[in-house]
């Protein structure tokens, strides 16, 4: 009989047998800290119970580690959902040192509530605190009797003071380096179009083709050219009649000045012309070519537009040779006439 309540008195004082271990860690496993947990309590039996399981076994404390950002969250509770300890590790260093810094936390909150429990336990190493971790503290079992004095961790060497620098005076005057100036190039614009033309010079009215082209800087500053292709004109000497026409280039400078959405460029220009000129209706007919120069100057007017731009050209030639011709038979002479005037109507693509 004595000994029935000795039994009796023994497993009144004794702790749940079983600790549940369980939690999403990997780093360490909740097996690893289990047998880490068993080996500091003395008459526990910890078990890993899984990463998903939340029961007690047999009415005993559960706890749960999980992985949280860079820490690790280590929670206990007992078997009916009562808090009995929250805290966060950083998760450094080897995954067994891991398991026994936990094992040590739990074995600590497990001492506070069962007092059997109580024993040297070995403390883990401070942990530095990760910035914006919420400080939780364990909840103080109200069960819990006097723990045995733990030795003190070694203090820390407190940080080595560096001096601020020198301030300036309040009325100080600080002289800031100007920034390096950066000049941007900028880009030229261009374009480049197409017309028809039509040009008159000593009373005949020809048709032909012209060509333009301009390319201008920031200011409106730049080179004009123009290629034109000039119909047939015909000049009458004598008995016969002399036909003649110019093909004819010229370049130079020139400005652009806008009106709103409209643009006039003005434009003067040096002209080269090739001069060819046959006769007929003679007994005997002959064929001449030859170079001229002249200057140009005119106008053209923008129409408003994106790429693609229409205008009018209106310009004036001036050719500085004078040619005429000559009838051999009957001693007539006509000259070609050295002023023109012409009109040109295209389209051009404009880049900038």
């Amino acid at each position: 009989m004595l000994v029935s309540w000795s039994l009796l008195a023994l497993s009144a004082v004794l702790p749940s047998a079983v600790i549940t271990v369980n939690g999403d860690a990997i780093c360490p496993l909740p097996s690893d800290v289990a047998a880490r947990l068993s080996s500091l309590l003395p008459g526990a039996s910890a078990i890993d119970a899984g990463a998903s399981s939340e029961s007690a076994a047999d009415g005993g404390d559960v706890a749960r580690i999980d992985k949280a950002d860079d820490a690790l969250e280590i929670v206990l509770r007992k078997w009916d959902g009562t808090l009995i300890g929250r805290r966060r590790l950083l998760a450094e260093g080897p995954c067994a040192e891991r398991a026994r810094a936990v094992a040590i936390v739990l074995a600590t909150w497990e001492s506070d509530v069962h007092p059997a429990f109580r024993g040297p336990v070995p403390q883990p190493a401070p942990t530095p605190v990760r910035p914006g971790a919420p400080a939780v503290s364990a909840a103080a079992p109200a069960t819990a009797a006097a723990r045995p004095a733990v030795p003190a961790p070694a203090p820390v060497p407190a940080p080595i003071a560096t001096p601020a620098p020198p301030q300036p005076p309040a009325n100080a005057v600080v002289a800031l380096a100007p920034a390096p100036e950066v000049r941007v190039r900028p880009r030229a614009a261009w374009d480049l179009g197409l017309g028809v033309s039509s040009s008159l010079a000593g009373g005949a009215l020809v048709v032909g083709g012209q060509i333009v082209g301009a390319v201008l800087a920031r200011g409106g500053l730049g080179a004009h050219l123009s290629v034109s292709d000039e119909g047939e004109r015909s000049t009458a000497a004598g008995s016969g009649q002399a036909v003649w026409s110019r093909l004819t280039a010229g370049v130079g400078p020139t400005y652009r000045r806008r009106l709103g959405v409209w643009a006039v460029d003005a434009n003067l220009s040096f002209v080269m012309g090739r001069f060819q000129v046959r006769g007929q209706n003679y007994p005997v007919t002959y064929t001449s070519s030859g170079f001229d120069g002249a200057v140009s100057g005119g106008l053209r007017f923008l129409v408003p537009g994106a790429a693609w731009r229409p205008w009018l050209t209106l310009d004036a030639t001036r050719w500085l040779d004078v040619r005429s011709v000559r009838d051999a038979v009957s001693g007539q002479e006509s000259d070609i006439p050295s002023w023109s005037a012409a009109a040109a109507l295209g389209v051009s693509f404009f880049a900038h």
